[in-house]
């Protein structure tokens, strides 16, 4: 008689396998480092986003707060929210333990785990294991967003949702992964990067969210003169109220782009 198995066990093992080899904890880790190389150039931005998102948060009603890509929450006003909000939860692919110790001291404050593109990490994820055994190359658009799969079952019941500096990252894990497998053309990853970002704006509840994201890359020579720059953002806005923008300073080191500054444009938006 066979053994029983762990389900739950093997579960996180294969998503365990899945962040692992798509780069994840060294992309995480990389924000954090970078942050601290960038401290004075980022503070700006950071702190725009987090007066932004507590002004938004006074205007909902005094229920369930949820923050999507909550991160190292170096752009969360996260005590405030929870001395507004009777729950806050947070929503990312993966806390880090610092962030997991500082919540478990705040009895209604909760971590939850997800892929919150809707699955595509999953799904892209397996559609290079299914070319690694049958070196058969399938159309990208296979892989489909999964309604509802943000891992709270009351998502829609939220009274405030903030998607935090997230929109234009959803896709670097999974395009970051296709790029290095060399399957795809530039341009069926900027189809797939449009569709996940759409599919993430049509999933966010009306009425009751806050939006900040950056939207458009500067790059500039080291004595100012404009490199290049291009759109981030490959979806088109809902329809929404209160928009503020502001530049983020995202690199003055000359690490991301070689002896080019790089800053963005950021916007935020309620809707």
């Amino acid at each position: 008689m066979p053994a029983p198995t762990n389900t739950s066990a093997m579960f996180f093992s294969q998503h365990s396998r899945m962040l692992r080899k798509m780069g994840l904890k060294a992309d995480q880790q990389g924000i954090f480092n970078r942050y601290l190389r960038e401290q004075e150039g980022w503070d700006q931005h950071l702190r725009n986003t987090r007066d932004y998102i507590w002004r938004a948060a006074q205007q909902a009603e005094p229920g369930m707060a949820v923050v999507l890509g909550s991160g190292w929450l170096l752009d969360v006003p996260l005590r405030e929210l929870a001395s507004r909000f009777e729950r806050v939860v947070l929503v990312d692919i993966l806390h880090p333990a610092q962030v997991q110790n500082m919540v478990a001291k705040m009895p209604n404050v909760r971590c939850v785990e997800t892929d919150i593109t809707g699955g595509y990490l999953k799904g892209i994820f397996e559609l290079v294991e299914r070319f690694e055994r049958s070196k058969k190359i399938e159309p990208l658009d296979r892989v489909q967003f999964q309604p509802g799969k943000f891992g709270l079952a009351d998502f829609q019941q939220a009274s405030f949702v903030a998607s935090v500096n997230l929109l234009n990252q959803l896709d670097i894990l999974a395009t970051g992964y296709l790029k290095r497998q060399q399957l795809y053309p530039a341009a069926e990853l900027a189809r797939l990067k449009a569709r996940i970002q759409q599919q993430h704006l049509q999933a966010l509840p009306k009425g009751k969210t806050c939006l900040v994201t950056d939207h458009h890359e500067r790059a500039f020579a080291p004595s100012g003169e404009p490199a290049h720059e291009h759109t981030l953002l490959l979806a088109p806005l809902p329809p929404h109220r209160d928009r503020e923008d502001w530049q983020w300073k995202f690199d003055a080191s000359m690490t991301y782009h070689y002896r080019l500054k790089t800053f963005f444009d950021v916007l935020a938006i309620r809707f």
